[in-house]
């Protein structure tokens, strides 16, 4: 097997260190208020590909 190098760096944001590179805070800031006038029982499924920032939202929205 090959040990190949990528440039591609697939490390979450943490809500705190480093710098938001996808421009999350909009779809954070959109998703808290979703929420917050929804009515329970509520679920929500975060799509897309590998890399797009899926945990990156969920690590800002926990912060």
């Amino acid at each position: 097997m090959l040990n190949m190098k990528t440039s591609i760096i697939d490390t979450p944001l943490n809500g705190k260190t480093k710098p938001d590179l996808f421009d999350i805070k909009g779809y954070q800031d959109a998703l808290v208020e979703f929420i917050k006038y929804a009515e329970a029982p509520l679920t929500i499924a975060l799509q897309g590909e590998w890399g797009s920032g899926k945990t990156s939202l969920m690590n800002v929205l926990k912060t």
